[in-house]
């Protein structure tokens, strides 16, 4: 199997200036940036050698949940992040037991 690939703090970055149209040091220093790093790490935590999110869908939904929580990028600034998407995402393939996000445009995230 394939190394797998994990985002980084860089990557994110540059993805965010792009996406913005902003210079990359612009987004690099703003003061809540670090937080992106958490974010992006998230899905990919594991206990005792299981994976948490072992699916790509529930990878997706715990950075985008993780993302929209934390929102590293400046308030206030003209983003299109997940908060001003519209974006929702449900797993639909999930184990029992495992919780059911639900990301939505006005920041509020649901478990169930």
């Amino acid at each position: 199997m394939p190394p797998r690939w994990l985002p980084s703090l860089e990557d994110y970055i540059d993805l965010a200036a792009y996406l913005l149209g902003a210079d990359r040091a612009s987004v690099a220093a703003l003061p809540r940036i670090g937080l992106a790093e958490s974010a992006l790490h998230a899905p990919f935590a594991s206990f005792g050698g299981v994976e948490a999110y072992p699916t790509l869908v529930e990878q997706a939904a715990v950075l985008l949940q993780h993302l929209a929580k934390n929102h590293p990028l400046a308030d206030g600034a003209p983003d299109r992040t997940t908060e001003n998407r519209g974006v929702r995402v449900s797993p639909s393939q999930i184990t029992p037991g495992r919780r059911l996000l639900r990301v939505g445009c006005d920041g509020e995230t649901q478990v169930g």
